[in-house]
């Protein structure tokens, strides 16, 4: 059988969700590719082929594994997993974080959006505060300019009674501004907030 393009012999549905897994939170580890029905076998194919890389290692050598350039083109690609709303690597402690938040969650019962999705809603929500009152929604859209604003990590919202709750993975790193903004995100949006310490 011939190669597709992305180097693999042959594609399967487990490769899908593989691939919107590490689209969802960023990063796969080896505690969970195994929960999308993939061997270590199909992960030295993804990396042959130039899908996907290892992260940077952290905490005595501990490693995941990213969408390379390449593999989020084949993604979009083969899928429609839209590369615009992919979740971008920030570190493996907390991405690591967010993908145990994802990989707990059930998926029949809520739909996971990744923080590009929130962005889009943010916008969305503006656009319905101005219609009511312009002088509000300006006074956010300065917030955000200003940094005073921040979306979440994820957003996650529950089939059966649309409650949306944010999710944000808080490193050590985040200072009293930081968390603010994530604040300020949570009480325009008028959802819930899960913050996830890493």
């Amino acid at each position: 059988m011939a190669k597709n393009k992305a180097g693999l012999k042959q594609i399967f549905s487990r490769d899908k969700e593989f691939f919107t897994n590490l689209s969802n939170t960023g990063v796969v580890t080896q505690s969970h590719y195994k929960d999308a029905g993939i061997s270590s076998s199909r992960i030295k194919a993804y990396l042959k082929a130039g899908l996907i890389e290892k992260t940077p290692k952290e905490n005595g050598g501990e490693f995941g594994y990213k969408a390379t350039s390449q593999g989020k083109d084949f993604a979009e690609k083969q899928w429609g997993i839209k590369r615009s709303e992919s979740y971008t690597f920030q570190s493996l402690n907390h991405d690591r974080k967010l993908e145990d938040e994802y990989y707990k969650l059930d998926r029949e019962q809520y739909e996971w959006r990744t923080e590009s999705q929130a962005r889009d809603m943010f916008k969305e929500k503006i656009e319905e505060i101005r219609r009511e009152d312009p002088v509000r929604a300006e006074s956010i859209e300065n917030m955000w300019g200003n940094k005073e604003i921040s979306m979440p990590d994820a957003i996650i919202i529950n089939r059966e009674t649309n409650v949306i709750t944010a999710i944000e993975v808080i490193t050590n790193s985040y200072g009293e501004q930081q968390l603010q903004a994530k604040e300020a995100f949570v009480e325009i949006m008028n959802v819930e907030y899960k913050p996830v310490r890493a």
